[in-house]
């Protein structure tokens, strides 16, 4: 009988350091799960052989790791680089995103002023139009004759003002939130999918819109 080995005994030590392949990691447990007393002088030769191929294993699984991790190390992109890619780009993409909506609901601006000012205009043809009707009554006094329009004149344009100038402001109002809510969901959407995150964002509708006294002011005051 040959006295033990001791080096042979560390191959037990090695599946508990470094994952192997299930081949490799029976071939090693073959070996150092095989005492080493009970071998014979005869065993010996094909003991050892086998444990040659088990070390010769491990070496080349070893260097076959290295090489993966070394190509796969040169191949991961600069740590700049992915930090660009993935917080810079994404955060400058967003800002420009955002100046547009800026430049988007200014221009808008402009665009519902004009609308306003041409609706105006036409709610002071249709005036002009309703004061054309006007009828006059005439009474004689002392010393002087008093005109003044008719009582029924007077009823029927407070109703016409009060109607166009309630449905207009009741109509303006949700148009202006609705048109406002699909100009910027294009660019909402395209900001959401860069973050990743749902964003809420909820237009309130303005209030509805009051003509000025001056729109609203009607004549029923007596000339003389």
């Amino acid at each position: 009988m040959l006295p033990p080995i001791p080096s042979l005994a560390l191959f037990r030590d090695i599946p508990l350091k470094i994952e192997l392949p299930p081949d490799l990691e029976r071939q090693i447990r073959a070996v150092a799960d095989r005492p080493q007393a009970a071998l014979t002088p005869a065993d010996w030769p094909g003991y050892v052989d086998a444990a040659l191929a088990a070390a010769n294993g491990c070496v080349a699984h070893c260097d076959a790791e290295m090489a993966r991790l070394a190509e796969q190390r040169f191949s991961m992109p600069d740590a700049n680089a992915l930090k660009q890619r993935l917080i810079g780009d994404p955060r400058r993409q967003v800002e420009q995103l955002v100046q547009q909506l800026k430049q988007k609901l200014a221009n808008e601006k402009q665009e519902w002023a004009r609308r306003v000012a041409k609706q105006m205009s036409d709610v002071a043809t249709t005036l002009d139009q309703q004061i054309d009707t006007l009828e006059m009554t005439r009474e004689a006094e002392a010393h002087s004759v008093l005109i003044r329009p008719e009582a029924k004149w007077l009823r029927d344009f407070e109703g016409w003002k009060a109607a166009v100038f309630d449905k207009w402001a009741a109509h303006l109002s949700p148009l202006l939130q609705a048109k406002t809510t699909q100009l910027i969901a294009p660019d909402v959407d395209a900001i959401r999918d860069l973050v990743g995150e749902p964003l809420a964002i909820s237009l309130p509708t303005p209030s509805p819109m009051r003509p000025s006294s001056s729109c609203s002011r009607g004549t029923s005051r007596p000339s003389r």
